[in-house]
C-alpha cells in the first residue's frame, strides 16, 4: 500500500496533482467571479480598483497611500479593461501563492501528499477567498510573505532584502517585515545587506519628493490617522472570536499544530534546520499582524476598524509553516500524514460549499445601485451640473470613476459643512446612504433641512444590526432658495392600544395597502410606540410585504419612533406586527402609525 501511494504521489507527478488542483481551484474562482450580482467587496475593493483604473489619467495615482501603491502599480494593467479583468489579476495572485507554496515545500523536503492540502485549505477561509474576488490588497501581501520565505530558505539575502524593501508599499504591515527582515539578517550575519531593507522606501520618497513635493509622504499623507472617531474601537479578543472568518475550522487545525510542533521541536534538536527557521518565521509574520491588529481595534488607532479580513495577510505563510511542522511531526507515520491529508481535502470540499458565493446582492446594495442610476437620469434631464456622492457603490452603477474629479459624478466628503456648502451650485445633488453618509461623509441628518429632498429609500429585506436605525439611502438637491417642504396630499394616522402576553411570539397592529402612486410620490411611515414601562420592552417591530414576504426589523429604541419611506416602487399589502422572542409580557401597549403620501417638489 505504501509503495503504490508513494508511486501515486512521486515528485513528479505531485507536481502535477498541485498544477490541477492550484488549476481547479482558479477555475472555481474565476466561475464565481462571473457568477457574482455584484462585486463581492463593494467598499475598499471598488476603492482600489478605481484607484488603478485612474493611473492611465491620473498618473500620480501610483503614489496613492490608500490605494497601496505596489499593489496599484501592478494591477492597474488589468483594470484598464474594467472590473472583471481587474479581478483576474488577484486569481492569478491566488495562483502564484499556492506554486510558491509548492517550491517551498519541495526545498524543504515536505510529503508530496501534505503539500496538495495547500490551496484546498486556503479557499476554505472565508475572509481570503473573498478578498481575492474582491480586488483586495492582502493576497498580494500574503504572496509576498511567501516569496520572501523563499528567497530567505535559499539564502538569497540582497533580493531578499530588496522584496522587504517594496512590503511597505503593498501593506502598511510591509513596516513590521523590515523590522523581522532586520532580525533576519543580524541572525544570518548579513550586515551589509541591511541598508537595502531601506530601499523601497527610498525610491518611492524621491518619486513623491519630485511628484508630490514630499519626500517623507508615505507618513505624512497616512490616510489612517485620526481613524478613531471614525470607526471607533473593540475588545482584544475580537480576531479570536471571529476566527471562522478570518482562519476557518482547517486553519485552526494547522494553526493547532503549527504551535505545538514548533513548541515540541525547541525541545527535541531533530527538526531539520532550515524548517525550523522558516516555520518560526512565518508563524512570527503571522502572529505578529494578528496581535498588531487585535491591539490596533482595541486601542481605536490607524483605523483597523476590527476588519477580520486584515488577519489574512499572513495566513498563507502561517499554512506553509504549518504544513512544514505537520510533516515534521508525522515524520515517522507515514500512514498517520496520508489519513491527515485525505481528511482534510475531503473536509475542505464542505466547507469550500458553505463560502458566501457567489455574492448575491443585498437590498441595500440594489438600493444603492438604483438610486444611482434614478440620479444619472434626473442629472441628465435637469442638466444637473454635479453629483456628489460617497459610496463607491454609486460610481459602479452608473460607470464613472471614483477618482474621477472632473466628470458630473464626484466623490466628495462635508466634514467641513459649512465650507463645502460654499462651494455647491443650486441644482447639484448628494447621493446620501447610512453606511458612509454619516461617517465618512460627514453629512448628518440633522443637515438635510439645508437641502430638498427628492428621493428617500428605505429599502425592504435589509439587515439591521440590533440596536441600529434602517438602512436608507436618499437623494438630496442643493437649491439656492431652498423649496418648501414637500406638500401632504394624504395623511392616514390609526393607533392601536394591545396587550402582549409572555406566550405572544408575533402580534400584528395594523395592515395596510400601499396603491400606485405617480412618480412624484412617496409614502413617509412614522410608527411611535407609547408605553407605561421604561424602558420600553425588548420588542422587535417588523414591517412586512405580504406578497414578497421581505420585512424591514426596527428595533424599539428610547425614542420608540421611526420614520421611513416607501418610494413609487413599493405597493401590495403590508402589515406592522411585533415580535417578541423573550416572551415578555407588556399591558396597554399603544401603537400609533402615521402614513402621509407625500409630493416631490423638484
Amino acid at each position: 500500500m505504501d509503495k503504490l501511494v508513494a508511486k501515486f504521489f512521486s515528485v513528479y507527478s505531485t507536481r502535477v496533482y498541485f498544477l490541477f488542483i492550484t488549476g481547479l481551484s482558479c477555475l472555481f474562482l474565476l466561475f464565481m467571479h462571473h457568477l457574482n450580482e455584484v462585486p463581492v467587496d463593494v467598499g475598499d475593493g471598488l476603492a482600489h480598483y478605481f484607484i488603478a483604473q485612474q493611473v492611465f489619467t491620473e498618473p500620480v495615482n501610483l503614489l496613492n497611500h490608500w490605494g497601496k501603491p505596489l499593489f496599484t502599480l501592478l494591477s492597474s494593467p488589468f483594470s484598464y479593461f474594467g472590473f472583471t479583468t481587474y479581478i483576474y489579476f488577484n486569481i492569478l495572485v491566488f495562483a502564484a501563492t499556492c506554486l510558491t507554496a509548492f517550491r517551498l515545500f519541495t526545498i524543504l523536503n515536505v510529503r508530496p501528499i501534505l503539500s496538495c492540502i495547500f490551496p484546498f485549505v486556503l479557499l476554505t477561509v472565508p475572509d481570503y477567498t473573498t478578498n481575492v474576488l474582491g480586488g483586495m490588497t492582502e493576497p498580494l501581501f500574503g504572496l509576498l510573505v511567501l516569496l520572501s520565505a523563499l528567497l530567505l530558505v535559499r539564502k538569497k539575502f540582497m533580493y531578499f532584502a530588496l522584496l522587504l524593501s517594496l512590503t511597505p508599499f503593498s501593506r502598511s504591515e510591509g513596516q513590521f517585515l523590515v523590522l523581522l527582515g532586520i532580525i533576519a539578517l543580524l541572525y544570518y550575519k548579513q550586515f551589509k545587506i541591511i541598508p537595502l531593507l531601506f530601499s523601497g522606501f527610498l525610491l518611492y520618497s524621491l518619486i513623491g519628493g519630485l511628484v508630490l513635493n514630499d519626500f517623507w509622504w508615505y507618513f505624512t499623507q497616512n490616510p489612517y490617522q485620526g481613524a478613531e472617531s471614525i470607526y471607533g474601537r473593540g475588545d482584544w479578543l475580537h480576531y479570536y472570536t471571529n476566527r471562522n472568518s478570518h482562519l476557518g475550522p482547517l486553519g485552526a487545525v494547522v494553526l493547532f499544530f503549527l504551535i505545538v510542533g514548533l513548541l515540541v521541536s525547541f525541545l527535541k534538536k531533530n527538526f531539520p534546520k532550515p524548517s525550523k527557521e522558516i516555520s518560526l518565521y512565518l508563524f512570527i509574520i503571522y502572529a505578529g499582524i494578528l496581535l498588531t491588529h487585535s491591539y490596533l481595534w482595541a486601542t481605536g488607532n490607524s483605523g483597523a476598524a476590527g476588519l477580520s479580513r486584515l488577519a489574512t495577510q499572513g495566513l498563507p505563510g502561517m499554512l506553509v509553516a504549518g504544513i512544514v511542522v505537520i510533516n515534521y511531526v508525522f515524520s515517522q507515520r507515514i500512514v498517520l500524514s496520508q489519513v491527515f491529508s485525505l481528511v482534510c481535502i475531503g473536509w475542505s470540499v464542505f466547507q469550500i460549499d458553505k463560502l458566501p458565493l457567489p455574492k448575491k446582492a443585498s437590498p441595500n446594495e440594489l438600493a444603492v445601485m438604483e438610486t444611482g442610476k434614478w440620479a444619472k437620469e434626473y442629472a441628465e434631464q435637469h442638466n444637473t451640473p454635479n453629483v456628489f456622492y460617497y459610496h463607491p457603490l454609486v460610481a459602479y452603477s452608473v460607470h464613472s470613476n471614483l477618482k474621477n474629479t472632473e466628470g458630473r459624478f464626484q466623490q466628495r466628503p462635508f466634514h467641513f459643512f459649512e465650507e463645502e456648502l460654499q462651494r455647491l451650485k443650486g441644482g447639484e445633488l448628494i447621493i446620501w446612504e447610512s453606511h458612509f453618509g454619516d461617517r465618512e461623509m460627514g453629512l448628518k441628518k440633522d443637515l438635510f433641512t439645508r437641502f430638498t429632498e427628492l428621493k428617500s429609500i428605505t429599502p425592504m429585506g435589509q439587515y439591521i444590526v440590533s440596536g441600529q436605525p434602517p438602512y436608507e439611502v436618499k437623494v438630496l438637491r442643493y437649491d439656492l432658495q431652498p423649496l418648501s417642504a414637500p406638500q401632504e396630499i394624504k395623511k392616514y394616522t390609526d393607533s392601536i392600544t394591545t396587550t402582549i402576553s409572555s406566550t405572544d411570539l408575533y402580534k400584528t397592529l395594523f395592515e395596510f395597502e400601499e396603491k400606485e402612486k405617480a412618480d412624484d410620490q412617496y409614502t413617509r411611515i412614522r410608527i411611535t410606540i407609547d408605553t407605561e414601562t421604561n424602558p420600553v420592552p425588548d420588542f422587535i417591530a417588523l414591517l412586512k410585504q405580504n406578497d414578497t414576504g421581505e420585512t424591514i426589523t426596527l428595533e424599539i429604541g428610547e425614542s420608540n419612533q421611526w420614520e421611513l419611506y416607501l418610494d413609487e416602487t413599493y405597493t401590495g399589502k403590508y402589515e406592522l406586527f411585533i415580535y417578541n422572542p423573550n416572551g415578555v409580557e407588556a399591558q396597554d401597549i399603544r401603537t400609533t402609525v402615521s402614513r402621509s403620501i407625500l409630493q416631490k417638489r423638484y
